[in-house]
C-alpha cells in the first residue's frame, strides 16, 4: 500500500532528524570533553567521555541502518566511477 509506504517513509525521515541532531550534539561533547579534559577532573571526563562514545556509536549505527539504501547504492557498487 502506497500510504503505508509514505508513512514508514516519513517515520523514518523523522527518526532521522532526531538521531542527527543526537549526533551533533554528541560529537560536539566528546570534542568538548577532550579539549577541556584538564579542567574537567578524571571521573567526570570518563563519565561523559566513555557515556558519549557509547552513545555516538549508536547512534552512527542507527544512523547507517536507516541510510542503508543509500549506502548500498553509492558507496558499495562495484563500478564507483572516480
Amino acid at each position: 500500500d502506497n500510504s503505508t509506504d509514505r508513512g514508514k517513509q516519513m517515520n523514518k525521515n523523522q527518526l532521522l532528524k532526531i538521531i542527527n541532531v543526537v549526533l551533533g550534539v554528541v560529537f560536539l561533547l566528546q570534542m568538548l570533553s577532550g579539549v577541556f579534559h584538564g579542567a574537567l577532573g578524571h571521573e567526570l571526563f570518563e563519565a561523559i567521555h566513555v557515556t558519549g562514545a557509547i552513545l555516538l556509536a549508536v547512534c552512527v549505527i542507527a544512523h547507517v541502518s536507516l541510510n542503508w539504501t543509500w549506502v548500498a547504492r553509492n558507496l558499495l557498487r562495484k563500478n564507483v566511477a572516480v
